[in-house]
């Protein structure tokens, strides 16, 4: 028995080694990896069209459709009138020249026509020049109606530069509305320069107006002599009745706290309304405390007119701030 198993053992070895050997010697070899063959020659290009002139006839054509369209969509062009021609110095002098001329014509009563405040105003764009023709009027025309107009001109265009020409005008015309005229000037113009021929004119005027007038330019400038003039000329039993009112008007332009007194009795006793009116400005503009009472009494007092009644209820409510 034993012996017919390792027969059959070694059968089965022997056997085992024949098929391994039968194995190898049928078994194929590794595959060699496939040869890619090169791509083909690439096909040589198409050539280019040939030139078509019809082609560019028709990019041509749709510009010039795109262009037509773009400019119907576009808003027409503004239309910018022609500038006017421009004026020479000269004859801008020659018109403003003119229109004096025209004002003369009316006399005193231009002071109150349009055309004066028309003309200060262009008078005022033109400058030094302006300051020039009608300084020259003022000293050297034979017209004291001119020379009244060129002083009152001045005035209006509110030019330092007038100065010079208006304190001569003041210490040497012999007209006294033209000193009038140009003292009033002087002080509406306020400035340092002014004060020396204003107080040599206060002082030494033969005319009470000038003196009033000069007055009233050194009180504006805060000095107390012009003020004491100014005050004294509205108290005086000799000054007249006619022209206190504009004396009054000068205080309450000033609006000394000083004066304050003087706008408290008004306020207290006047039925008149310009006095009344000029008062309620000057207590207003000093912020005079003790006119308080006064002034709410006026504003519920139903004889008083609105516009006074009104402008009382502000000046209180405007000094209590």
């Amino acid at each position: 028995m034993a012996l017919a198993v390792l027969f059959a053992a070694a059968v089965g070895v022997v056997a085992g080694a024949i098929v391994g050997k039968s194995y190898r010697a049928y078994r194929p070899e590794t595959a060699p990896k496939p040869v890619v063959a090169p791509p083909p020659p690439p096909a040589n290009p198409p050539p280019p069209p040939a030139h078509d002139p019809e082609v560019d006839v028709l990019k041509r054509r749709i510009a010039e459709l795109e262009a037509a369209l773009a400019a119907k969509e576009a808003p027409p062009p503004p239309i910018v009138p022609p500038a006017p021609p421009i004026e020479t110095e000269k004859a801008i002098a020659a018109k403003l020249a003119a229109r004096f001329a025209a004002l003369a014509e009316k006399g005193m009563g231009a002071l109150g026509d349009p055309d004066f405040r028309d003309l200060a105003q262009d008078l005022k764009k033109a400058g030094a020049k302006a300051i020039e023709d009608l300084a020259k009027r003022l000293l050297t025309a034979e017209s004291a109606t001119e020379r009244f107009l060129a002083g009152a001109l001045m005035e209006t265009m509110g030019d330092a530069a007038a100065i010079p020409y208006l304190s001569q005008a003041l210490g040497k015309d012999e007209d006294l509305l033209v000193r009038r005229m140009t003292s009033h000037a002087l002080a509406v113009i306020g400035t340092e320069p002014a004060l020396g021929p204003l107080r040599a004119a206060m002082a030494d005027d033969a005319d009470w107006g000038v003196r009033v007038n000069s007055a009233y330019g050194v009180a504006k400038q805060g000095q107390a002599d012009g003020l004491k003039l100014l005050e004294e000329a509205y108290s005086s039993t000799t000054t007249p009745a006619e022209y206190k009112l504009a004396v009054y008007g000068g205080l309450a332009d000033v609006a000394a706290p000083t004066s304050a007194p003087i706008f408290r009795k008004v306020l207290a006793e006047s039925t008149d309304l310009t006095y009344l009116f000029l008062s309620i400005r000057a207590v207003e503009k000093m912020k005079d405390a003790e006119s308080v009472a006064g002034l709410n009494r006026i504003a519920g007092d139903a004889k008083y007119p609105a516009n006074i009644r009104e402008a009382a209820k502000k000046a209180a409510e405007a000094i209590a701030k």
